[in-house]
């Protein structure tokens, strides 16, 4: 008896070690598995923050300040005449402060001229963007400075709001008024 329990024991010692190596490639294996997994979902973070951050989903700290004009009168003229032409603009919005720089973009669909202007405080901002009703008739516009995404983000609310007023006119039922 002694005999079978020391051939028992080398069977399964022989078993035990091809199991050993059965289970050591198949662990090598999904470990293998799971560094690729790692690495993909890793490119994907990558790739997400780069979209992220080229979307701009919020607005940028430089920009909170920021207005931009849009006029006919702003053309591609030196820095100093572009300077004079904000300057006769914000004095129309009763703005007597000072505004860090302003920096002419190009011109839009419209062929009017696009000057950003960098003001100091958020509060001339907000009182600018109050006061811009003044320049009613005057073919000058006043916005604030949005990212790309706020653009059509608004874009596509002034489109529900066209399209809403539509279907009223249609209805019958008055014309809502925008504030």
């Amino acid at each position: 008896m002694a005999g079978r329990k020391s051939k028992n024991k080398g069977v399964r010692s022989a078993s035990t070690s091809d199991d050993k190596d059965r289970h050591t490639t198949d662990i090598k294996a999904m470990f293998s598995d799971i560094l690729k997994e790692i690495k993909e979902l890793k490119e994907q973070n990558d790739n997400f923050r780069e979209r992220k951050l080229n979307n701009q989903t919020y607005t940028t700290p430089g920009k909170k300040k920021n207005i931009i004009i849009k006029s006919k009168d702003l053309n591609g003229d030196p820095p100093s005449e572009i300077n004079t032409k904000v300057k006769n603009i914000l004095q129309k919005l009763d703005y007597t402060g000072e505004y860090k720089k302003a920096t002419y973009i190009g011109k839009d669909r419209l062929n009017n001229g696009i000057v950003r202007v960098e003001l100091g405080k958020m509060e001339d901002k907000i009182n600018i963007l109050k006061k811009k009703i003044n320049l009613k008739g005057d073919d000058c516009y006043v916005d604030p400075d949005l990212t790309r995404q706020e653009r059509e983000i608004q874009q596509k609310i002034r489109r529900a709001r066209d399209e809403r007023e539509r279907q009223h006119c249609k209805s019958g039922l008055p014309k809502t008024t925008h504030k």
